[in-house]
Protein backbone atom coordinates (compact mmCIF):
# COMPACT_ATOMS: atom_id res chain seq x y z
CA UNK A 1 0.00 0.00 0.00
CA UNK A 2 2.69 2.61 0.81
CA UNK A 3 4.33 2.00 -2.56
CA UNK A 4 1.00 2.46 -4.37
CA UNK A 5 0.38 5.73 -2.53
CA UNK A 6 3.86 6.92 -3.45
CA UNK A 7 3.17 6.10 -7.10
CA UNK A 8 -0.10 8.04 -7.06
CA UNK A 9 1.79 10.97 -5.56
CA UNK A 10 4.39 10.73 -8.32
CA UNK A 11 1.57 10.94 -10.88
CA UNK A 12 0.13 14.00 -9.06
CA UNK A 13 -3.07 12.24 -8.06
CA UNK A 14 -2.15 12.58 -4.38
CA UNK A 15 -0.07 15.14 -2.53
CA UNK A 16 1.77 14.50 0.76
CA UNK A 17 0.47 16.07 3.94
CA UNK A 18 3.47 14.89 5.94
CA UNK A 19 7.02 14.44 4.73
CA UNK A 20 7.10 10.89 3.26
CA UNK A 21 10.67 10.57 4.54
CA UNK A 22 9.86 11.60 8.10
CA UNK A 23 9.64 9.48 11.21
CA UNK A 24 5.85 9.50 11.31
CA UNK A 25 3.65 7.52 8.93
CA UNK A 26 3.15 9.55 5.72
CA UNK A 27 -0.29 10.93 4.88
CA UNK A 28 -1.68 12.08 1.56
CA UNK A 29 -4.63 13.99 0.21
CA UNK A 30 -6.06 14.13 -3.28
CA UNK A 31 -4.99 16.97 -5.53
CA UNK A 32 -7.58 19.54 -6.59
CA UNK A 33 -7.97 17.95 -10.02
CA UNK A 34 -8.48 14.51 -8.49
CA UNK A 35 -11.05 15.87 -6.02
CA UNK A 36 -12.99 17.63 -8.77
CA UNK A 37 -13.05 14.42 -10.81
CA UNK A 38 -14.19 12.46 -7.76
CA UNK A 39 -16.99 14.94 -7.05
CA UNK A 40 -18.18 14.68 -10.63
CA UNK A 41 -18.28 10.90 -10.46
CA UNK A 42 -20.10 10.94 -7.12
CA UNK A 43 -22.75 13.25 -8.54
CA UNK A 44 -23.19 11.05 -11.58
CA UNK A 45 -23.65 8.05 -9.29
CA UNK A 46 -26.10 9.92 -7.02
CA UNK A 47 -23.81 9.50 -4.03
CA UNK A 48 -22.60 13.06 -3.54
CA UNK A 49 -25.02 13.89 -0.72
CA UNK A 50 -24.03 10.78 1.21
CA UNK A 51 -20.35 11.66 0.74
CA UNK A 52 -20.95 15.13 2.20
CA UNK A 53 -22.67 13.65 5.24
CA UNK A 54 -19.82 11.22 5.78
CA UNK A 55 -17.27 14.01 5.53
CA UNK A 56 -19.18 16.13 8.06
CA UNK A 57 -19.29 13.18 10.47
CA UNK A 58 -15.57 12.57 9.94
CA UNK A 59 -14.72 16.20 10.69
CA UNK A 60 -16.90 16.12 13.79
CA UNK A 61 -14.99 13.07 15.01
CA UNK A 62 -11.65 14.80 14.35
CA UNK A 63 -12.76 17.72 16.51
CA UNK A 64 -13.89 15.40 19.32
CA UNK A 65 -10.56 13.56 19.27
CA UNK A 66 -8.63 16.86 19.25
CA UNK A 67 -10.63 18.22 22.19
CA UNK A 68 -10.07 15.02 24.17
CA UNK A 69 -6.35 15.12 23.42
CA UNK A 70 -6.22 18.72 24.64
CA UNK A 71 -8.10 17.92 27.84
CA UNK A 72 -5.92 14.90 28.58
CA UNK A 73 -2.73 16.98 28.52
CA UNK A 74 -1.65 16.09 24.97
CA UNK A 75 -1.84 19.66 23.66
CA UNK A 76 0.88 19.20 21.03
CA UNK A 77 -0.91 16.22 19.55
CA UNK A 78 -4.23 18.06 19.54
CA UNK A 79 -2.76 21.02 17.68
CA UNK A 80 -0.91 18.79 15.22
CA UNK A 81 -4.13 16.91 14.43
CA UNK A 82 -6.01 20.14 13.71
CA UNK A 83 -3.17 21.45 11.56
CA UNK A 84 -3.08 18.27 9.50
CA UNK A 85 -6.85 18.24 9.01
CA UNK A 86 -7.27 22.01 8.66
CA UNK A 87 -8.00 21.96 4.92
CA UNK A 88 -10.71 19.33 5.35
CA UNK A 89 -12.22 21.08 8.38
CA UNK A 90 -12.30 24.43 6.60
CA UNK A 91 -13.92 22.92 3.52
CA UNK A 92 -16.61 21.22 5.61
CA UNK A 93 -17.40 24.39 7.57
CA UNK A 94 -17.74 26.41 4.37
CA UNK A 95 -19.99 23.77 2.87
CA UNK A 96 -22.20 23.77 5.96
CA UNK A 97 -22.99 27.46 5.48
CA UNK A 98 -24.86 26.46 2.31
CA UNK A 99 -26.45 23.38 3.87
CA UNK A 100 -28.60 24.05 6.96
CA UNK A 101 -28.93 20.29 7.50
CA UNK A 102 -25.22 20.19 8.37
CA UNK A 103 -25.20 23.37 10.50
CA UNK A 104 -25.60 21.53 13.80
CA UNK A 105 -22.70 19.17 13.11
CA UNK A 106 -20.57 22.07 11.93
CA UNK A 107 -21.36 24.16 15.01
CA UNK A 108 -20.48 21.29 17.34
CA UNK A 109 -17.22 20.91 15.44
CA UNK A 110 -16.35 24.59 15.90
CA UNK A 111 -17.16 24.47 19.62
CA UNK A 112 -15.02 21.37 20.18
CA UNK A 113 -12.08 23.23 18.62
CA UNK A 114 -12.37 26.08 21.14
CA UNK A 115 -8.67 25.83 22.03
CA UNK A 116 -7.68 26.32 18.37
CA UNK A 117 -9.60 29.60 18.13
CA UNK A 118 -8.72 31.02 21.54
CA UNK A 119 -5.16 29.96 22.29
CA UNK A 120 -3.64 30.06 18.82
CA UNK A 121 -4.87 33.41 17.52
CA UNK A 122 -7.61 32.14 15.21
CA UNK A 123 -10.31 33.95 17.15
CA UNK A 124 -11.74 36.05 14.33
CA UNK A 125 -12.06 33.01 12.08
CA UNK A 126 -13.79 31.00 14.79
CA UNK A 127 -16.12 33.85 15.70
CA UNK A 128 -17.05 34.35 12.05
CA UNK A 129 -17.93 30.67 11.70
CA UNK A 130 -20.06 30.72 14.84
CA UNK A 131 -21.98 33.87 13.93
CA UNK A 132 -22.83 32.45 10.51
CA UNK A 133 -23.75 28.99 11.78
CA UNK A 134 -25.84 29.93 14.82
CA UNK A 135 -28.80 31.32 12.80
CA UNK A 136 -28.89 28.11 10.74
CA UNK A 137 -29.48 25.87 13.74
CA UNK A 138 -33.03 24.55 14.44
CA UNK A 139 -34.93 26.78 16.86
CA UNK A 140 -35.27 23.98 19.40
CA UNK A 141 -31.58 23.02 19.42
CA UNK A 142 -29.11 23.77 22.21
CA UNK A 143 -26.96 26.70 21.05
CA UNK A 144 -25.69 27.75 24.48
CA UNK A 145 -22.08 26.67 24.09
CA UNK A 146 -21.84 28.18 20.62
CA UNK A 147 -23.23 31.51 21.80
CA UNK A 148 -20.94 31.72 24.80
CA UNK A 149 -17.87 30.82 22.74
CA UNK A 150 -18.82 33.45 20.15
CA UNK A 151 -19.20 35.96 22.98
CA UNK A 152 -15.80 35.02 24.38
CA UNK A 153 -14.14 35.47 20.99
CA UNK A 154 -15.85 38.84 20.56
CA UNK A 155 -15.30 40.17 24.09
CA UNK A 156 -12.59 42.56 22.97
CA UNK A 157 -13.73 43.60 19.49
CA UNK A 158 -17.52 43.62 19.96
CA UNK A 159 -18.49 43.83 23.64
CA UNK A 160 -22.11 44.79 22.93
CA UNK A 161 -22.54 41.85 20.59
CA UNK A 162 -20.91 39.61 23.18
CA UNK A 163 -23.34 40.80 25.86
CA UNK A 164 -26.27 40.10 23.55
CA UNK A 165 -25.08 36.53 22.98
CA UNK A 166 -24.61 35.99 26.71
CA UNK A 167 -28.09 37.34 27.32
CA UNK A 168 -29.48 34.63 25.06
CA UNK A 169 -27.43 31.88 26.70
CA UNK A 170 -28.00 32.88 30.33
CA UNK A 171 -31.70 31.90 30.82
CA UNK A 172 -31.20 28.37 29.48
CA UNK A 173 -28.12 27.85 31.64
CA UNK A 174 -29.94 29.00 34.79
CA UNK A 175 -33.10 27.00 34.07
CA UNK A 176 -31.04 23.89 33.43
CA UNK A 177 -29.03 24.40 36.62
CA UNK A 178 -25.88 24.18 34.54
CA UNK A 179 -23.18 25.50 36.89
CA UNK A 180 -20.44 25.03 34.30
CA UNK A 181 -22.28 27.11 31.70
CA UNK A 182 -23.02 29.82 34.27
CA UNK A 183 -19.32 29.87 35.17
CA UNK A 184 -18.36 30.21 31.51
CA UNK A 185 -20.75 33.12 31.11
CA UNK A 186 -19.30 34.84 34.20
CA UNK A 187 -15.82 34.35 32.77
CA UNK A 188 -16.74 36.09 29.51
CA UNK A 189 -18.46 38.89 31.43
CA UNK A 190 -15.19 39.36 33.31
CA UNK A 191 -13.25 39.54 30.03
CA UNK A 192 -15.62 42.17 28.66
CA UNK A 193 -15.17 44.24 31.83
CA UNK A 194 -11.38 43.90 31.55
CA UNK A 195 -11.38 45.10 27.97
CA UNK A 196 -13.48 48.07 29.03
CA UNK A 197 -11.07 48.92 31.85
CA UNK A 198 -13.45 48.07 34.70
CA UNK A 199 -11.19 45.91 36.85
CA UNK A 200 -13.54 45.91 39.84
CA UNK A 201 -16.40 44.47 37.78
CA UNK A 202 -14.02 42.00 36.17
CA UNK A 203 -12.87 40.75 39.56
CA UNK A 204 -16.47 40.29 40.69
CA UNK A 205 -17.31 38.24 37.61
CA UNK A 206 -14.16 36.13 37.83
CA UNK A 207 -14.96 35.39 41.48
CA UNK A 208 -18.08 33.58 40.26
CA UNK A 209 -16.05 31.22 38.05
CA UNK A 210 -15.32 27.84 39.68
CA UNK A 211 -11.80 26.46 39.66
CA UNK A 212 -11.20 23.80 37.04
CA UNK A 213 -11.59 21.01 39.57
CA UNK A 214 -15.11 22.24 40.29
CA UNK A 215 -16.06 21.68 36.67
CA UNK A 216 -14.96 18.07 36.75
CA UNK A 217 -12.68 16.00 38.91
CA UNK A 218 -10.60 14.78 35.96
CA UNK A 219 -7.13 16.12 36.81
CA UNK A 220 -6.15 15.88 33.14
CA UNK A 221 -8.58 18.69 32.44
CA UNK A 222 -7.05 20.72 35.25
CA UNK A 223 -3.60 20.31 33.65
CA UNK A 224 -5.03 21.39 30.31
CA UNK A 225 -6.53 24.50 31.91
CA UNK A 226 -3.19 25.35 33.55
CA UNK A 227 -1.33 24.92 30.26
CA UNK A 228 -3.84 27.14 28.47
CA UNK A 229 -3.52 29.85 31.11
CA UNK A 230 0.25 29.95 30.78
CA UNK A 231 0.05 29.95 26.98
CA UNK A 232 -2.34 32.92 26.89
CA UNK A 233 -0.35 34.84 29.49
CA UNK A 234 2.85 34.32 27.50
CA UNK A 235 1.17 35.68 24.37
CA UNK A 236 0.79 39.10 25.95
CA UNK A 237 -3.01 39.07 26.20
CA UNK A 238 -5.02 41.04 28.74
CA UNK A 239 -3.54 40.66 32.23
CA UNK A 240 -5.49 38.20 34.31
CA UNK A 241 -7.20 36.71 31.27
CA UNK A 242 -7.60 32.96 31.54
CA UNK A 243 -9.25 30.62 29.05
CA UNK A 244 -12.10 28.32 29.88
CA UNK A 245 -11.11 25.12 31.65
CA UNK A 246 -13.11 23.15 29.09
CA UNK A 247 -16.12 23.81 26.94
CA UNK A 248 -17.41 20.26 27.23
CA UNK A 249 -20.23 20.38 29.75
Amino acid sequence: MPSLLAQLAAFHVLEPVRDPGGLRQPRYRMTRAARDFGVERLREAGEYEVALELRAAHCRQIAVVAENLWASGCQDQAVRLVQEEQAELTSMLRQALCRPDQAETALETVVSLWFWWTVFDHGEEGRGCLLRLLPLRPTDSDTGRGRVLAAWLGAGCDPQGARALLGLAWPAAVLAGDAAAVGHIAHVQGLIALHEGDQRAAAEHFAEVPAPAAFETDQRAVRAWTWSTRRVSASGSVDGMTPWPRLKM
